[in-house]
């Protein structure tokens, strides 16, 4: 059974545990005495890079020619929203019936299957790899039985999949079979094309890009007029809601190779923007480049900026609204959390703005160059090749008091 301690031992005992924690706490001012007495929190140098840019908010002005929709009668389109179109191309066609544009309808569809038949038979054999034929006939095939909405020739999947067994036939000798079934097609897509009677084409007198879009605007937004529209003007059209539909109109077709943005964007960016320099202007899908042709402020204290660009006037032929960002430079360098960054007196009694870092034990005071001002940090100019600047990695000081060039850090 374990003695009990006597009075003594229990006294010894505990000015031994006394004296241990007094060492202890001697230990601790010392070493906080040696950091001066701080907390200090760090963080590590990263290298990263960002763009100094402005928010935009603008409309497309392009050349736009309207295409007048037929009075009378059903309208079935021929070309697609964004097709390039040449000068005299048939954009749509009329009807005075729905029965006759059906029969229009199935006879155009089984021509183009005729007049694909005929260009599979005018290919050479030897260009074909019966593997490959078998494996688009069989991909083909399931993409039919998964599609159960296809039930005509018409059909995507479907015309795949006659496509795909034709194309197999001619490789295994079955061309007298095939051109048999053209004639057929053809026979049939005459007497339906004539059953539909002569068409009534409505065409373009103009080449260019072809756009289901029309809101009202085409004939106000001018592109000649382009660059004498006004900031209050450009708000307006900002503010007003759209009408994308019209019954006077088909359509319209874009002419010319250049187009307008006129954007608004904060005044406190004015200063930056000067006219005749080329800039990025960057949008949901692409990117371009634009020249600045006018600036303006507006009566509500925004800033107008009207670029003409001459490049990539197909991904905005049925835009008119378009939010963008402006983008002024691109900068790469050290990101420094803005909490690091202190003023201190160098040894010619300027001021200087830079950083302290932990080199080895002690605390190291650095001058940077700021390149960009972000939220919540800056970034900096990084020289890579510079042994005596700041490197990546180094252990930056984020918070400390009585902090000083070359203090002793445990």
């Amino acid at each position: 059974m374990a003695q009990s301690l006597s009075r003594r031992e229990k006294k010894t005992f505990l000015l031994t545990v006394l004296l241990f924690f007094s060492v202890l706490a001697v230990f601790a001012a010392v070493r906080s005495f040696i950091a001066g007495g701080n907390h200090i929190v760090t963080t590590s140098l990263a290298y990263t890079s960002a763009r100094d840019s402005v928010v935009a908010e603008g409309i497309v002005i392009r050349s736009d020619k309207l295409i007048s929709a037929s009075q009378n009668g059903l309208t079935m389109m021929l070309v697609k929203d964004g097709e390039k179109v040449a000068k005299s191309d048939n954009l749509a066609v009329t009807f005075s019936e729905s029965s006759r544009m059906e029969e229009y309808q199935k006879g155009i569809a089984l021509q183009k299957t005729a007049d694909n038949w005929r260009r599979i038979l005018s290919q050479s054999v030897g260009t074909f790899d019966i593997s490959n034929v078998n494996a688009t006939l069989y991909e083909s095939l399931i993409s039919l039985s998964a599609d159960n909405a296809v039930s005509s020739v018409e059909g995507t999947h479907t015309q795949s999949a006659l496509d795909a067994v034709v194309t197999r036939s001619h490789v295994l000798g079955a061309d007298d079979a095939i051109s048999t079934r053209i004639a057929e097609l053809d026979a049939e897509s005459s007497k339906l094309l004539a059953a539909a009677g002569t068409p009534r084409y409505v065409s373009t007198s103009f080449a260019g890009y072809f756009s289901f879009a029309t809101d009202g605007l085409e004939e106000t937004l001018t592109f000649s007029k382009a660059e004498s529209i006004t900031a209050d003007q450009v708000k307006e059209k900002l503010d007003e809601p759209l009408s994308l539909s019209s019954d006077r109109h088909i359509g319209r077709v874009v002419t010319g190779y250049q187009w307008y943005y006129a954007a608004m964007i904060p005044s406190s960016k004015a200063q930056e923007m000067k006219v005749g320099m080329t800039y990025t202007l960057t949008f949901p899908m692409f990117s371009v480049k634009g020249v600045l042709k006018k600036t303006e402020n507006s009566s509500d204290g925004g800033f107008l900026c009207v670029f003409l660009v001459s490049e990539k006037i197909q991904n905005v032929v049925s835009e008119r609204k378009l939010d963008g960002e402006i983008v002024f430079n691109d900068y790469e360098g050290y990101q420094v959390p803005k909490s690091c960054v202190r003023i201190e007196t160098n040894d010619a009694g300027e001021k200087v703005l830079g950083v302290f870092v932990i080199r080895g034990r002690r605390c190291v005071f650095m001058t940077i160059d700021i390149l960009l001002e972000k939220e919540n940090y800056y970034i900096v100019r990084a020289d890579l090749s510079d042994n005596s600047g700041l490197y990546l990695n180094d252990t930056l000081v984020l918070s400390g008091k009585n902090l000083y060039d070359g203090m002793v850090i445990n």
